[in-house]
């Protein structure tokens, strides 16, 4: 998974490389799309790395009480850096890290009618000098390379119950790894996961373990077996898989598919972009787009997985059900995402939409104020679905998940 060099996004070449003609792979999606008609996506989780509160309600996060979060307006952009680039495969999706950019989500959930504020998701993006070890030398001026790291962390308690999640992803310019995922959970429960994936012998390649309490001390974790198993090259996980729709709308795409890995189970993805619609947020009123998302187990531990006996997604905080996302449609900045938690007997409605940003692009800016706000899921005042064309996902289902639809390989 090479990574180049910071570029900025109005980059003539990546633009020619990615807009035009669309692939065929990203036409057979389109295709398989019209011939299934309307499904609504399940279990799709290419933006669970911005939902958390699986579990228990949270009734404060990060120190506040639901009443006292504040909202904060843009943050100065003049400093602002162009992101860097990660081009995952050659003519394939473009994953683009943030420099210094933070945001924060809150978090509603709705039971039996009874909706409150549960918690906050903080997510964070950078990008440093990349150093191949401690002894290597520094780099000449011009041959610099770069490091972009990705975390999400989510903070809340409910009673004697506390959650202190928190995943880092980084991407780095070497065959192995070139991604590192670390999962740790922190509050009352304790757990920890990693996930390597890059490059091995010319081969793509991957590696999975998690902590356990067999043959530990009493209370205490210890790593379980380290599995390692093939993963076709430009995998990316469930924490970076996002940024990927920030490239779609830079160079004009409204399909997108690669690989993705959560725990032990390679998955294809298939992204697909609604029209703009309006859509209100703690934080104010945006131009949003809706990403349909479409997933489909390919293997457990490199052993292929039969279409339609794949186990259902879940996300890396333990969401799972339907799920609807929306970003910003001139920057691809992460503004809403809706769905279900499942919770034993009961269905629990997730709600959790952009309350504070700082460091993201110029072009990210809250609409000019209207008399009335749009309904609050992006639904048209007449009912319908706020989706796009047919080529944008328009119907707001997207592709069906399981059958053909992401059976192409990524280009």
């Amino acid at each position: 998974m090479p990574v180049d060099p910071v570029r900025r996004r109005t980059s003539a070449t990546s633009r020619g490389r990615h807009a035009g003609a669309t692939s065929g792979a990203e036409a057979g999606l389109i295709e398989a799309k019209e011939r299934r008609g309307v499904a609504r996506i399940r279990a799709a989780g290419a933006v669970a790395a911005l939902v958390v509160l699986a579990g228990p309600s949270f009734a404060r996060a990060n120190g506040q009480d639901a009443g006292d979060a504040a909202t904060a307006g843009p943050a100065a952009q003049d400093d602002y850096r162009a992101p860097l680039e990660i081009d995952l495969t050659e003519n394939g999706p473009i994953l683009l890290v943030p420099q210094e950019e933070n945001l924060t989500f809150v978090a509603q959930l709705e039971l039996a009618g009874i909706q409150a504020t549960v918690g906050r998701v903080t997510v964070k993006s950078g990008v440093k000098p990349y150093r191949a070890g401690l002894l290597a030398p520094k780099p000449k001026p011009g041959e610099e390379r770069y490091t972009g790291w990705i975390s999400a962390q989510a903070k809340g308690e409910y009673g004697v119950y506390t959650l202190d999640s928190l995943i880092e992803t980084t991407l780095q310019p070497q065959a192995w790894p070139s991604l590192v995922h670390r999962f740790e959970q922190r509050g009352t429960e304790k757990r920890r996961r990693e996930i390597l994936a890059g490059t091995r012998d010319g081969q793509g390649a991957a590696s999975y373990r998690s902590d356990t309490e067999k043959g530990a001390p009493k209370g205490a974790r210890v790593w379980g077996p380290l599995r390692e198993f093939a993963a076709p090259e430009g995998t990316v996980d469930t924490i970076s898989a996002p940024y990927i729709v920030r490239s779609m709308i830079r160079d004009g795409r409204n399909v997108a598919t690669f690989h993705m890995l959560d725990k032990e189970r390679l998955w294809q993805v298939a992204l697909t972009l609604g029209d703009p619609i309006p859509m209100a947020t703690p934080s104010g009123m945006f131009e949003a787009r809706e990403v349909h998302l479409a997933t489909r187990q390919l293997e457990r531990y490199g052993e292929p997985v039969d279409e339609g006996t794949g186990e259902e997604f879940s996300g890396p905080f333990g969401i799972e059900g339907d799920i609807r996302m929306f970003v910003e449609s001139h920057t691809g900045v992460p503004l809403a995402v809706k769905g279900r938690l499942p919770a034993g007997p009961f269905e629990i409605q997730l709600d959790i939409r952009l309350e504070k940003y700082e460091g993201t692009p110029p072009e990210f800016a809250v609409l000019p104020p209207s008399g009335t706000l749009p309904p609050a899921d992006g639904a048209s005042d007449d009912g319908t679905d706020g989706g796009g064309d047919d080529d944008g996902g328009g119907d707001g289902s997207g592709p069906a998940v399981g059958g053909p639809v992401v059976a192409a390989e990524p280009e």
